[in-house]
């Protein structure tokens, strides 16, 4: 099979081999892959019941660490037969590291990748905030109910176009159009957004009055992890942002024991933001190079 370029119909493909899937970071997700295969050139093939995948990121080509089951380092070695010296691959957590050099000890060079570590907390500290360190966050969720009349509901088809909406007002007023980073995330949310239906997702809204005033969408990663992909509210309305954490982890993901957050980018006031939840751990991820 030659490498396929990925579109939204080949999700089935990939949430069929998410079962073999152990691990927290959550970089293999169809989600993810789909958010910014415009930007990274997305394709994938099957080799030997493994689903391998690859892309581009900073002008690079990467590979991603393969997902089945059966002869792991048959399958690794074809991927270097057929990249040779330019084998490199991206977002590898420790244990991916741990299977790597038992097949492959001493054949591979691993650089972290700065800013790129997903945030991992417990559920059940998202959603009771208890104790002096969520002293704020606590405080930012009553005021959020004391001040507003406000409803939860799940996205569905009666509510996407609504969520869409308020997704283009929030780029209006962040100036994403201005800002690199922001005007390629708009059009990754974008196209999650209106292929919602086609994608195995969890969502949830906030209204205020009738209207939307936060969103957040995300999907189990594993038996235990769950990932929040996206999250967006309204800062005119105070406590927004900490009361669609709460609530969505809340309404959600509550069976599940951690969520992931994805990671800062390397970007100061994300960092600042991601570690006020207090994470258990941050999950680094690594390139890997062939040892020249």
């Amino acid at each position: 099979m030659d490498w396929k370029t990925l579109t939204i119909e080949d999700a089935k493909i990939f949430e069929n081999y998410m079962e073999y899937y152990r691990y927290r970071t959550y970089d293999i997700l169809f989600t993810n892959m789909y958010m910014w295969s415009f930007l990274r050139k997305t394709a994938y093939k099957i080799i030997d019941g493994f689903l391998c995948i690859k892309g581009e990121l900073e002008g690079v080509e990467y590979l991603y660490f393969p997902v089945g089951e059966g002869n792991l380092q048959k399958t690794i070695k074809a991927l270097l037969e057929e990249f040779g010296q330019e084998f490199k691959m991206r977002a590898v957590n420790k244990e991916m590291i741990v299977l790597l050099e038992k097949e492959f000890s001493g054949s591979f060079v691993y650089k972290l990748e700065n800013g790129r570590g997903d945030y991992l907390y417990k559920t059940a500290d998202l959603v009771e905030l208890k104790g002096r360190k969520y002293h704020s966050k606590k405080n930012f969720v009553n005021r959020f109910e004391k001040n507003y009349s406000y409803t939860y509901e799940n996205i569905g088809s009666e509510n996407i176009r609504e969520v869409l909406e308020f997704q283009k007002w929030w780029c209006e007023i962040k100036g994403c159009n201005l800002r690199g980073s922001l005007k390629d995330e708009k059009v990754g949310v974008i196209r999650v957004l209106e292929n919602y239906e086609k994608l195995n997702l969890s969502g949830g809204l906030i209204r205020v009055d009738g209207k939307v005033v936060a969103f957040s969408i995300g999907e189990a990663i594993n038996h235990d992890t769950a990932v929040v992909h996206i999250e967006k509210a309204d800062h005119n309305y105070i406590g927004a942002y900490q009361m669609i954490n709460k609530l969505f982890v809340e309404k959600e993901f509550l069976e599940y024991r951690y969520i992931n957050r994805e990671e800062d980018l390397g970007i100061p006031q994300l960092e600042k933001a991601k570690l006020s939840y207090n994470p258990v751990k941050i999950l680094e991820k690594s390139r890997v190079f062939l040892k020249k």
